[in-house]
């Protein structure tokens, strides 16, 4: 019976524990876009081959954002 509780209570951290690992993502994600679409919003105050340089400067920085939040959640 105690060796069913225990497995019973550390069922239920381990899908607490999942559920704030989600929620970070998602939270993570957000953040990413919100930070892409700002840069975005300050390129097109720019003009010609400047807001093209800008832009893939944004997209690069989200990619990079992107890349480093898998690769922390592989690391988990």
């Amino acid at each position: 019976m105690t060796k069913l509780l225990a497995l019973l209570v550390a069922g239920a951290f381990a899908s607490l524990s999942l559920a704030a690992i989600a929620a970070d993502d998602k939270a993570a994600r957000k953040q990413e876009r919100a930070e892409y679409k700002a840069a975005k919003k300050e390129c097109e105050k720019l003009k010609g081959a400047e807001e093209k340089a800008c832009s893939r400067e944004a997209k690069a920085k989200q990619a990079d954002a992107k890349a480093a939040r898998k690769a922390e959640k592989a690391s988990e």
